[in-house]
This record gives C-alpha cells, structure tokens and sequence, in this order.
C-alpha cells in the first residue's frame, strides 16, 4: 500500500498551524471548521523566472472525509465555494477561488470584506 504523502502533510499543517474558523456557504448558516490561515504575503517564482509577489489572504482546509483529527474538515456534503465566507479571528473574508489538492485539502484565495 502506497503512503500519501499529500494528505500526511495536510494533517500534520492542519493539526500544528490550523486555528478554528467559520466557513458560511452562500445562504447557508456557518460551520466550524480547522483552517490554516495566511495573510503574509509570499514571493512566488514564475516559471523559474520571474519573481512576484502574492499579498492575498488565503486559508487550507481538509474537505470531507479526510483523516484530519483532532483538526476538523468539511462536513459532508459541503464544501469552500466562490462567494461564500469564513470569520478568521472575528474578521470576514470573502471565497474568490477554490483550489482543490489530491489531499482532500483545498487552499481558498480570500478577499477582506
């Protein structure tokens, strides 16, 4: 059986890093969830050429089902969706882009409101 080193490493951010937050879909009422929150911004190299800087805010979260504990996922049935928000320390956010990882995490890219 092959180790999957994605969801070991997803684990181990969201068990170390990851703070409770609130994720509220459009038009639904919210949820806790464990996320990794970040607002630094971060240099990133594209192509291995040019250097540029991201300032967004963004969060990691485990979806559905992923062996995550103590942290906590997405419950079923749901997940991080453009337009929907999260509360990070008593401040809103707004979801503008989901990126789903093959470690049932997703890395949303945040928007202050």
């Amino acid at each position: 059986m092959a180790i999957n080193f994605a969801a070991h490493t997803l684990r181990a951010v969201l068990r170390t890093f990851g703070k409770p937050v609130a994720y509220t879909p459009p038009g639904g009422e919210p949820v806790p969830v464990t996320g990794r929150f970040r607002r630094k911004p971060v240099a990133v190299s594209v192509d291995g050429q040019v250097e540029v800087v991201d300032t967004a805010p963004t969060v990691l979260v485990a979806l559905a089902g992923a062996p995550v504990a103590p942290a906590i996922p997405f419950p079923d049935g749901l997940e991080p969706a453009e337009g929907g928000a999260f509360t990070i320390g008593g401040k809103a956010y707004e979801v503008e882009q989901v990126q789903p990882d093959d470690a049932s995490g997703a890395l949303c890219m945040l928007r202050e409101l």
